[in-house]
């Protein structure tokens, strides 16, 4: 949800040593939005 959220830098976690998908992370999320009927974005941010 952090990376989504746009809290998290997806190029540079833990100093550049580790990619994050935030395509991947979106994925995730996109069930329980689905669920609250709003789109992926505002899930992310709770």
């Amino acid at each position: 949800a952090n990376l989504v959220a746009g809290r998290l830098d997806p190029g540079y976690f833990l100093g550049g040593a580790m990619k994050l998908d935030t395509d991947a992370a979106r994925r995730a999320l996109s069930g329980l939005a689905e669920q609250l009927g709003v789109d992926v974005e505002p899930a992310a941010r709770g």
